[in-house]
């Protein structure tokens, strides 16, 4: 909205109090439209700039904390609890297995996940090869991606699905979605489940139009 908008704007919000015949209710409604006018004074002084900037700074805290854990599940590193949570959490085994990583650990979080639809039986198989989940930032410092990271598999060519959310820096409200096309080897591969009454959309069909 520009200044002229905004000023127009303005002036029917108190056209529109000034009809307001209880005086108590018309003083409450100019009170109120002074602080939202003061707000806007805020973000117009550079508020938008420094929240941003503290969020960045916050963003790659998480990464950092996102990397460990990543790196942990791909069996990247073998770290060890200390002693203390051995003991505290009755850690302690016999059994002296070492897997590579954390198995079908992204296929289990996804599953569990209500924000997502139901993972069918077609795409267990295909989650099975999830590796790695992580969110990149973009220079906005609003939007961002989800990459998803694959194994190479029998299902699709793509190393990688990408899904961008896209936001307007003015309204902090997502504006448009941009997803990969999954690049599947046969259409009988695609995992949409059809039982007799429905079709159960898979969590691809949710995610990845392909």
């Amino acid at each position: 909205m520009d200044l002229k908008e905004q000023e127009e704007t303005t002036k029917k919000v108190y056209e529109e109090i000034g009809k307001e015949k209880s005086y108590s209710l018309k003083n409450k409604l100019l009170l109120v439209q002074r602080f939202n006018e003061e707000r806007t004074k805020l973000q117009e002084n550079n508020y938008e700039v420094e929240y941003l900037n503290l969020k960045k700074e916050y963003d790659l805290e998480y990464e950092k904390c996102y990397s460990e854990i990543s790196n942990i599940i791909m069996g990247k590193v073998q770290q060890q609890v200390s002693e203390y949570d051995t003991t505290k959490y009755n850690l302690s085994s016999t059994v002296n297995q070492q897997e590579s990583g954390i198995p079908d650990y992204w296929l289990t979080v996804l599953s569990n996940a209500s924000m997502f639809v139901t993972v069918n039986e077609n795409d267990e198989k295909i989650l099975k090869k999830l590796v790695n989940i992580k969110v990149e930032g973009k220079e906005d410092k609003l939007s961002y991606s989800i990459i998803f990271e694959f194994l190479p598999n029998e299902y699709f060519s793509n190393e990688k699905l990408t899904k961008t959310f896209i936001y307007d820096i003015k309204d902090h409200q997502c504006h448009k979605v941009e997803s990969d096309k999954v690049a599947w080897k046969s259409p009988d591969l695609i995992p949409n489940k059809v039982n007799k009454t429905k079709t159960v959309k898979s969590i691809f069909y949710f995610y990845f139009r392909g």
